[in-house]
């Protein structure tokens, strides 16, 4: 009952994003608690219904991220869920880690969950208003955290190699084009910082983002990607 709970709960959400304060309210206080709860579930330990009741409120995050960074963009507004996105996307999490047979032999660690969330976030133009939203928040306080910007760019990076069945254009010039653009965004935040605001980054944060943006880089290239392309972010080429 509690499962199924989530599941409708997120949906009305969902459904009435955009015409009541209820349902903003909602998802900005709650969506994170729920999100989190069920990506630590460990699928071997869950019930069949259990499990596709995770499978059903992931896909409704997503959705709702993707919807929200739509309002937001036409607000010139602040995305309060973008570290929801980061449990979504975060290959740590229980829910993602799935008994090793079962694992995709195409990408090391990533079972089929996460891709397909990826490629769920992708068919909603989620990476395309992220990217948008991106752009437009260079050199602002609402510029989303590091441990955000590792998970879209981990994400992106997997989109060439993922196994899941996803419309010819995502592994295309469309998906091309919005990893570079991402990407970019992420090396231009970084040139924007100050030395100051660039000693409180923790060393960690900006090498993980470092070799986030070499994966991409990578990933696209055994493509016939963007070769044109001049990743530089702290030696990153």
């Amino acid at each position: 009952m509690v499962w199924k709970k989530a599941v409708e709960s997120l949906d009305a959400a969902n459904k009435f994003l955009t015409s009541t304060e209820h349902a903003r309210f909602f998802v900005e206080k709650y969506l994170q608690p729920i999100i989190g709860k069920l990506i630590e579930q460990y699928p071997a330990n869950i019930a069949p219904h259990e499990l596709n009741c995770v499978h059903e409120s992931l896909t409704l995050a997503v959705i709702i991220i993707s919807r929200d960074l739509d309002i937001q963009l036409r607000r010139s507004g602040e995305c309060k869920l973008l570290e929801v996105f980061s449990l979504v996307f975060n290959k740590e999490n229980a829910s993602h880690k799935e008994n090793q047979e079962n694992w995709s032999n195409h990408v090391s660690g990533l079972p089929d969950l996460r891709l397909k969330m990826i490629d769920r976030f992708w068919q909603e133009q989620g990476f395309a208003r992220l990217k948008t939203y991106l752009v437009e928040r260079i050199g602002t306080p609402i510029f989303p955290s590091f441990d955000v910007l590792h998970h879209v760019l981990a994400a992106l990076a997997d989109i060439p190699v993922s196994p899941v069945p996803v419309e010819q254009a995502v592994v295309g010039r469309d998906a091309e084009t919005t990893a570079i653009e991402v990407a970019k965004a992420t090396m231009k935040f970084v040139r924007s910082c100050s030395d100051d605001d660039l000693t409180k980054i923790p060393l960690e944060h900006l090498n993980t983002v470092q070799h986030d943006l070499k994966r991409i880089s990578t990933s696209w290239l055994l493509l016939g990607g963007p070769t044109h392309t001049n990743f530089t972010l702290l030696g990153v080429d």
